[in-house]
């Protein structure tokens, strides 16, 4: 498709997950008549994906993530990249805060082969070139056991994936609480995957700062009664003032990752379960995270001095 129907298309996809996410019918009367009223933040959006999605053609997943930051002007701070295995199997977990997560984690990550696992939806499909770095996990319940079997399938062939430990929004551990509590709900999916593929490495990542605080606490986001949704309102939020307003993002996101895991020391921490062993790391992790003041976050791989990602190679 052109430039022109892909933003098009984009546009009215986000529309519909913004009505969506409001506990509104994306065919029903309050989208038909008042869609329009997100036109502008929709059209913005539409053509930085646009623009991420061309990115991605020529530099993968790591460079649409890279173009997101860069024209949403999000400065994330990483912590650990020298960690990150830059070949072979690995998974790298993380929390789920939303917002701008997902494009630093693929920003972050230097591989040409990484692919994000992620929950299905029309907009993602419109993305004729982020698609391709995405393995999608069904909203039909009976069709799941597909994107493991990609998960595992990936591995196995020595690539790389972004998992999100619940597959939900999560607190951000900025900003709200139960972000130690909600590592208990990590699925275990990931167990599996690397069960199944055993040379895997495991890198933990944590993720904080990515919303702020008047929108974590916005009053759109008390149009729902359950956490998930009120996270969700609020990143909508946030990026659609961001969007309308032109200004600069207040926020400062950072990423810590924690030194890759073989699945020999998970076999030795644990008599049964791994994912006891996983979670309790990720508590260490995220504790750790929170402990580290801004400054002590740096961009670069070890040995090459200190500076942020912005999006901008």
């Amino acid at each position: 498709m052109s430039t022109a129907e892909q933003v098009r298309l984009l546009r009215e996809r986000i529309t519909d997950e913004v009505f969506l996410a409001l506990g509104m019918s994306k065919s029903g009367l309050l989208r038909r008549n008042l869609g329009w009223l997100l036109r502008l933040p929709t059209q913005r959006f539409a053509d930085i994906f646009s623009s991420a999605d061309q990115a991605a053609r020529d530099k993968g997943l790591q460079g649409a993530g890279q173009e997101l930051l860069k024209n949403l002007s999000v400065q994330v701070h990483a912590k650990g990249l020298e960690n990150l295995p830059l070949s072979g199997p690995l998974i790298v977990v993380s929390n789920h805060p939303g917002a701008y997560d997902s494009a630093a984690l693929a920003a972050s990550i230097p591989r040409p082969d990484v692919k994000i696992i992620a929950y299905e939806i029309p907009f993602y499909h419109a993305l004729e070139y982020i698609q391709q770095h995405m393995i999608f996990v069904s909203p039909n319940p009976d069709l799941r056991m597909s994107a493991l079997r990609a998960a595992i399938e990936h591995l196995r062939t020595g690539g790389a994936l972004i998992q999100f430990g619940t597959g939900r929004i999560d607190p951000d551990p900025l900003v709200q609480a139960g972000s130690a509590e909600n590592l208990q709900n990590w699925s275990p999916s990931l167990e599996i995957m690397l069960r199944k593929a055993p040379e895997t490495q495991l890198t933990l990542a944590m993720v904080s700062g990515v919303l702020m605080q008047r929108f974590a606490r916005h009053p759109l986001t008390y149009l729902r009664k359950h956490p998930i949704d009120r996270r969700r309102i609020a990143e909508f939020t946030q990026v659609i003032w961001q969007l309308i307003t032109g200004k600069e993002s207040d926020v400062s996101p950072r990423i810590s990752f924690a030194p890759p895991i073989a699945t020999t020391q998970l076999q030795s921490e644990s008599s049964g379960r791994w994912m006891e062993s996983i979670i309790a790391r990720a508590r260490t992790l995220l504790a750790e995270h929170n402990r580290t003041p801004l400054p002590g976050f740096f961009g670069e791989r070890q040995g090459e001095g200190e500076k942020s990602l912005s999006g901008s190679t």
